[in-house]
């Protein structure tokens, strides 16, 4: 409710600071003398007290104010009038004296930077306050909601008259409220406060100018603030600043920096800046204005004209005039298409987040891209991705890296800590600086960090804590289920913590052997989720997850990481809840519970992969990496699962178990898988070709009585060939591509997952193999294989539908990469792929690297090939 002391503590919170500046009570003596029945300062002092000192007698209003803005309690509204105010109502020029003089108090008192907000405040009360129906503005009483503008057709506030009106209202009024704190005025706003200086000013209507409009509204929006000094790198050399006239692809870890550095440039105060997260991205085609995709086009215009009042073109249409909306967008577009006089681009598209858009989804924005970079003559274009993805738009872009904080910037805040080498590469990275607080010195990777700052934010709240450890993982884990999403619904959310509850409260086995052991109280938890809204809670208490910019019902992670790092905590809760409470269960409760939990499934997507990474980290997994001095294996909560899945498989073999605690080892071991105990178990029905089983030998993996599908995943191809001088024996189908050495006494084999090796034909043994995946960024698979004419180096490619192609130059002899990288013009010698026959297969099998010395004793091979496997 608006009232005296409400609006008292408004305007002296948006009053100028400093020394020699009005008091609390020289502000209420100012403003009443603008529009009360006084002839006189003293008159006005001496409603107060008797004091004849004036200084003496401010002092005292500077008390009383004190306790009335508390309680609006002891205002002597009886000896109030403003019966001249009220008598110039429709006097034009009467009113303006009254305005004027407003003006003047105004400049004395309210801090310009404070107006929008005070104005935001001001309106905010007045929309809700029931009581208000009408308000004294200039000079006539109008409807308050000609006051409330929209989005769309924001209204011109004066802010003498506002003043005026509400000083009017509030003593006519009389009642009590509590005190409200200033609002901060959002990006968005229905209104532009304008100051008094004749009759034109006020003029609620605000006529809009398209361009200036959409140049006003983007440079109102909020800049970001760079916390550290990045490093930045072109060609391998560092740059102190982003290139200013090119297009430029920014590129970096998860958490480096990116979307900060593009939000930075927001302030830039001589281009207009068009800041999208691309994760919105959505492809749209509307005939009537374009005969491509447009979404770039449109959203400029829905977000920076009409502020995105309308989230889709069909609204805008349906609550704008058609016609006019066209005529907007060919307006936009001319503007974005006209070549600029002096050479100097005005407006700057800061497109953020490439690596969060789906595969096809990256590709239809690129095409629209294209288009953009083909006409658009008056735009800057500034993308950022973790990678920089092979299309052939992005080959005249600057392509600057982002490494993460300055060396000096780095020594500076760890000045006083002591950090090995592994940590300091990760405190690199500004998302996990600002997390570091010292830690323990098992703090040496990102999901350890990142748990251990997550899980401490809410140790003394019981019921954040439930939320944070069991509810945000639930809905993360949803966010990465069949489809690739960045964003959940509130009723989404609702649901995750529904689940939660169900799960780990309502299951009594699962709450009595896994959460009360750790001290939370069930029926504390119970009574809140009853009696509270648990979205409000989550949002006005958790910094993890906010509400969308463009869609407030819509709700995202403020960092993908967070996302991730919740959806890897979820599996790993399911893990040991499920191996704590129905360890000693039967195989049909412990199946019925897994299925219940999803656990049938791939737990997350090609996409997603880093995902298992995380979870690695979490449980600990990494440490089982062998080291040059000893190694002595860590049992996890992954042994534990793959313990009790060997109990009950043969029941139940659908579960995918064993690939996805595979998926999970491989990520935190970095492919190398020692010392594991796969024995009695169904294995992947592919097991990936980039992940090792023995560390050349040692530490074999064992899979005694184990069920094997098969022990790569095979394609076909073109002929076959034998051991004996490669010639053709048979038709099979395994190696992704093979061809042969010129002299064809070398085999070059590059099988799934962008593993290749050399196959000595003369002395049947592998002379190198090797991983190309970290040559292959977002999820490129090599798919080509050909010998020099000269038979020194292997060439592979991989072409993958992208228009250009991916290409990595190797040594025949050694194996050593000699060079890599991308090109349009790839020439294909067609060189003949061979495919190789089951003798040879399990020769190279036998001596693969990834199998070495494994046990295979009583294992079951499903696929006769595999049936003379060594072991």
């Amino acid at each position: 409710m608006l009232t005296l002391n409400v609006l008292l503590a408004l305007i002296i919170q948006s009053k100028r600071k400093g020394r020699g500046l009005l008091s609390n009570g020289k502000i209420y003596g100012e403003l009443m003398l603008c529009a009360a029945d006084f002839d006189s300062e003293n008159a006005l002092l001496k409603c107060f007290n008797n004091e004849n000192v004036r200084v003496e007698a401010y002092r005292k209003i500077d008390r009383f104010l004190s306790r009335f803005q508390k309680d609006g309690k002891g205002y002597p509204y009886r000896l109030m009038r403003f019966g001249k105010l009220e008598n110039s109502a429709g006097n034009i020029g009467q009113m303006a004296k009254y305005l004027r003089e407003m003006a003047a108090a105004c400049n004395e008192i309210i801090d310009a930077e404070k107006l929008d907000s005070l104005v935001y405040t001001l309106l905010e009360i007045i929309r809700q306050d029931s009581n208000i129906v009408q308000i004294l503005y200039g000079y006539d009483f109008v409807p308050k909601e000609k006051l409330l503008g929209s989005y769309a057709h924001p209204k011109r506030i004066c802010i003498e008259a506002l003043m005026i009106g509400l000083l009017y209202h509030v003593h006519k009024n009389p009642s009590a409220a509590e005190r409200i704190d200033l609002l901060e005025c959002p990006d968005r706003r229905t209104f532009q406060v304008f100051r008094f200086s004749d009759d034109n000013s006020l003029d609620l209507e605000l006529p809009i100018s398209l361009t200036d409009n959409i140049r006003e509204n983007s440079m109102r929006q909020k800049a970001g603030k760079m916390e550290y000094q990045l490093e930045f790198k072109r060609g391998g050399e560092s740059v102190t600043i982003l290139p200013k006239c090119r297009n430029v692809f920014l590129y970096g870890t998860g958490g480096a920096g990116k979307t900060t550095v593009l939000k930075s440039a927001i302030n830039t105060k001589d281009t207009m800046n068009f800041y999208f997260p691309l994760y919105q991205y959505r492809y749209e085609l509307h005939e009537k204005f374009s005969t491509r995709s447009c979404w770039l086009l449109l959203n400029i215009l829905l977000k920076y004209h009409y502020q995105y009042e309308y989230l889709t073109y069909e609204t805008l249409i349906a609550s704008e005039d058609e016609k006019n909306v066209l005529q907007q967008l060919t307006e936009l577009e001319k503007m974005l298409r006209s070549v600029p006089a002096d050479g100097k681009r005005i407006c700057t598209l800061l497109l953020d987040g490439l690596n969060e858009m789906p595969p096809d989804t990256q590709r239809l924005f690129v095409s629209e891209l294209e288009q953009i970079c083909a006409d658009w003559k008056n735009v800057r274009i500034v993308i950022s991705g973790r990678t920089v993805p092979q299309f052939e738009v992005f080959q005249d872009f600057d392509k600057i890296e982002i490494t993460g904080v300055t060396d000096v910037e780095l020594a500076r805040r760890l000045s006083c800590v002591s950090v090995n080498g592994k940590m300091l590469e990760i405190l690199r990275i500004p998302l996990f600086l600002n997390m570091y607080n010292q830690p323990d010195g098992d703090m040496n990777t990102r999901g350890k960090l990142l748990d251990s700052y997550v899980q401490s934010s809410f140790r003394n709240d019981e019921i954040m804590q439930f939320v944070v450890k069991y509810a945000l993982p639930y809905a993360a884990k949803n966010m990465c289920g069949d489809y690739f999403t960045q964003e959940l619904s509130r009723n989404d959310l609702l649901k995750a913590v529904d689940s939660a509850v169900e799960f780990y409260l309502l299951d009594d086995r699962v709450f009595q052997n896994y959460i009360a052991p750790s001290g939370m109280n069930k029926k504390v938890l119970l009574e809140c989720r009853t009696r509270d809204n648990f979205i409000e809670l989550i949002l006005n208490n958790i910094g993890f997850i906010v509400p969308d910019e463009t869609k407030p019902h819509m709700l995202r992670f403020v960092h993908q990481y967070y996302r991730d790092y919740f959806a890897a905590r979820h599996m790993v809760n399911l893990c040991e809840a499920i191996c704590t409470a129905y360890g000693n269960c039967s195989a049909d409760e412990i199946t019925a519970v897994m299925k219940q939990q999803d656990f049938t499934k791939i737990w997350f997507t090609d996409d997603e992969s880093s995902i298992y990474r995380l979870m690695g980290e979490i449980i600990g997994d990494y440490k089982n990496i062998p080291n040059d001095y000893d190694f002595w294996y860590r049992e996890t909560i992954l042994d534990r699962l793959l313990e009790m899945y060997r109990k009950f498989y043969a029941k139940c073999d659908e579960l995918r178990l064993t690939e996805n605690v595979m998926k999970v080892m491989a990520a935190a071991r970095n492919g190398l898988l020692c010392d594991v105990n796969f024995n009695d178990l169904p294995l992947p029905m592919n097991i990936p070709c980039n992940v090792k089983f023995s560390n050349n030998g040692e530490f074999p993996c064992s899979f005694r009585y184990s069920k094997v599908y098969r022990l790569a995943i095979f394609s076909d191809n073109q002929r076959t060939v034998s051991d004996e001088n490669c010639n053709a024996t048979s038709v099979s189908n395994w190696e992704k591509y093979a061809v042969n050495s010129p002299d064809k006494r070398f085999l070059a084999v590059l099988l799934d997952d962008n593993y290749a090796l050399l196959w000595d034909c003369k002395n049947s043994a592998i002379l190198w193999d090797k991983d190309l995946s970290e040559f292959a960024e977002d999820n490129v698979r090599f798919d080509y294989a050909e010998f020099s004419p000269d038979g020194t180096q292997v060439i592979f490619a991989a072409n993958n539908g992208f228009a250009q192609v991916r290409w990595c130059r190797v040594d025949a002899v050694t194996g050593e990469t000699i060079s890599t990288g991308f090109t349009n013009t790839f020439t294909y010698h067609d060189s003949e792929s061979v495919l190789i026959d089951e003798q040879l297969k399990r020769q190279i099998i036998s001596k693969i690297p990834h199998f070495m010395n494994c046990d295979f004793t009583g294992a079951e091979f499903l696929e006769e090939d595999y049936r003379q496997f060594p072991g």
